[in-house]
């Protein structure tokens, strides 16, 4: 490869910096935005996902610092007329590689609080043996273990993460998970353009062009941070309380104590407590003054969210008013119209035929259906 003119790499140098700096503060920012988040939690507890996410977030900004210093001013830096990888630049980049692996396994252990497959433990196993790698492999193989080992893993754990949010989250915050881990594989992928064997191939430019991806990855994730509103939704089903089905008129047809998992009947409680809801529901229309039907009732730390039919009310008593939830009732309430359509029109009184419900509403709103049909079975 023809050696390019200092004025030349001088250019790639700076543009490169700048970009890599941007990407250094841009993900300082997103950690300390989740980070305050949490902290205006009325209910702050360390197992929240928004703690691994903080977390891997600063340190992510750490491994880029302790990376840039490694390539910009280090001595035989890539940038130098003459690269080399001197044991100053080494002792950098393994500092860098040490504590994106510490991060990464604090992300896993957030991951795997939410992935209902326990398989997923793989990649925090993954990243302790890539961090006792980083300590013990000499360079030249540790970053080949990066490139065909670990880079792989990470983008299959971040594919399956996504995965599963997309299948389990509702409404608008489902696209905006696709986009912003979709740009964090963008990021993972410049890391690949500031690779040491592809600036072997490609020259000092490659590094440019990566850290550009990887700046304009982290632009990305903070403009889609915002829409990701709340990062319950990944947890809705810590949220959820009890479900009612009732008719129009008021009469109970469904209870479901949620919080337990499991079925209930339609005992003297949860017939007054479901007439009792309609009653709310009709008085505070009329203070209101309006036809129109209420969406949410907010009671301190309990919430009561509504959805409708043509014959019955869904009525979901809940700690968090999330998307997700107002996206599953509204779908459950929708089935079970369907479903229980003959028997709502020439409805005679008898709540026993709508039994079948409770599996559906188990599986609907708690954590996996595998967990609700034990619960059902054994209720």
């Amino acid at each position: 490869m023809q050696p390019i003119s200092s004025e030349l790499l001088g250019l790639y140098r700076d543009i490169a910096l700048s970009a890599q700096i941007a990407a250094i503060l841009f993900a300082m920012q997103f950690s300390l935005i989740i980070f305050n988040e949490w902290r205006n939690q009325r209910t702050r507890s360390w197992n929240d996902t928004r703690v691994g996410w903080g977390t891997f977030l600063m340190l992510a900004a750490i491994h880029l610092i302790f990376f840039t210093i490694a390539d910009f001013y280090s001595a035989g830096n890539i940038f130098d007329a003459l690269p080399a990888t001197p044991i100053e630049r080494i002792f950098w980049l393994r500092l860098g590689y040490i504590t994106l692996q510490v991060g990464l396994l604090v992300l896993s252990l957030a991951v795997n609080r939410i992935l209902s497959n326990r398989a997923f433990h793989f990649f925090s196993v993954l990243s302790i043996a890539a961090i006792v790698l980083s300590l013990v492999l000499p360079h030249d193989i540790l970053r080949i273990v990066a490139l065909l080992v670990i880079a792989p893993a990470i983008i299959v754990e971040l594919l399956a993460f996504t995965y599963f949010a997309v299948k389990t989250i509702k409404g608008r915050m489902r696209s905006a998970v696709g986009v912003f881990f979709l740009s964090f594989i963008a990021v993972i992928g410049g890391y690949g353009f500031t690779a040491d064997f592809a600036i072997q191939a490609l020259g000092q430019v490659s590094y440019t062009i990566g850290a550009i991806v990887i700046a304009a990855g982290c632009i990305i994730m903070g403009t889609t941070l915002p829409n990701i509103t709340d990062f319950d939704e990944f947890n809705w089903w810590t949220a959820v309380r009890e479900l009612y089905i009732v008719t129009r008129g008021g009469v109970g047809l469904l209870s479901v104590n949620l919080s337990e998992e499991r079925a209930s009947t339609m005992d003297t409680d949860s017939l007054l407590t479901s007439g009792g809801i309609t009653g709310i529901r009709e008085v505070l229309k009329r203070i209101i003054g309006t036809e129109e039907e209420l969406q949410i009732v907010d009671h301190g730390t309990m919430k009561i969210l509504f959805a409708y039919s043509k014959h019955v009310v869904g009525v979901l008593l809940v700690t968090k008013p999330l998307e997700t939830l107002f996206e599953k009732l509204t779908s459950f309430v929708e089935r079970f119209e369907v479903l229980f359509a003959g028997l709502l029109e020439d409805f005679d009184g008898k709540v026993s035929v709508f039994a079948p419900a409770h599996r559906l509403a188990l599986a609907e709103f708690t954590r996996t259906q595998e967990v609700a049909r034990r619960k059902v079975v054994g209720a």
